[in-house]
């Protein structure tokens, strides 16, 4: 049961909380260690602050793209750029995180923010939304998370495995999860507590092949 508490954060009531929810999905899952988000390989996590190139694959799509992400000192940077459909635009500012990307209205072909070779935000066909697992907490903000989901399409049998990456250093593997086409929901009776500047990630790991997999994660953050 939802507590008066917890719809105060949501209302933005209380003045030091936010709710975050993170969800993605993979929708071509194939043999090795596969990220949860729908661009291609594996997510090429930024090893500096650049300038985005967006482009989308269709000349219609001529709306507004938000993309939410953190500069180089991980700080909250926000940019809505006007899309130009197949001709690329570049960002005025410098993203060392791309945290997500809206579209509005929804697009008609895929629209990729690139680093070089590098996409690092993704958004389907119609989705509107990058549906991507990665999240990186900003410089002044501790986060705790309170539940995480898995799932797997028909024929899907992988281990999950929750990432988590301090600033400078290394993953760490922070929750292994097996299952077989299925969801799997886990409940945090204390949450986990997750530092600033933080890289969170969700991966898959088979030896199966052509399969979705999905996963999605909730945090408050906390303003120190």
């Amino acid at each position: 049961m939802i507590g008066p508490y917890a719809l105060d954060i949501a209302r933005k009531a209380e003045r030091d909380y936010r709710f975050q929810h993170i969800f993605g999905v993979n929708l071509n899952i194939v043999s090795g260690t596969n990220h949860i988000w729908t661009g291609t390989g594996a997510y090429p996590w930024l090893s500096s602050a650049s300038v985005l190139t967006v482009v989308s694959t269709s000349g219609s799509d001529t709306g507004t793209l938000t993309i939410v992400g953190l500069d180089a000192n991980y700080l909250p940077l926000v940019e809505e750029i006007t899309l130009t459909g197949t001709t690329p635009v570049v960002t005025t500012q410098s993203f060392f995180r791309v945290n997500s990307m809206t579209f509005r209205p929804p697009n008609v072909g895929v629209i990729t923010a690139s680093v070089g070779a590098s996409v690092v935000g993704h958004i389907s066909a119609g989705e509107a939304q990058a549906l991507a697992a990665i999240y990186t907490v900003p410089a002044g903000i501790t986060a705790y998370g309170t539940q995480l989901t898995v799932g797997l399409g028909k024929g899907g049998d992988a281990r999950f495995d929750v990432r988590i990456r301090l600033a400078g250093g290394i993953f760490y593997t922070r929750a292994t999860i097996e299952i077989y086409e299925s969801t799997f929901t886990q409940t945090y009776s204390v949450p986990v507590q997750i530092p600033p500047k933080s890289d969170i990630e969700f991966l898959a790991i088979t030896s199966g092949n052509n399969f979705k997999g999905t996963a999605s994660f909730d945090l408050i953050l906390d303003k120190l």
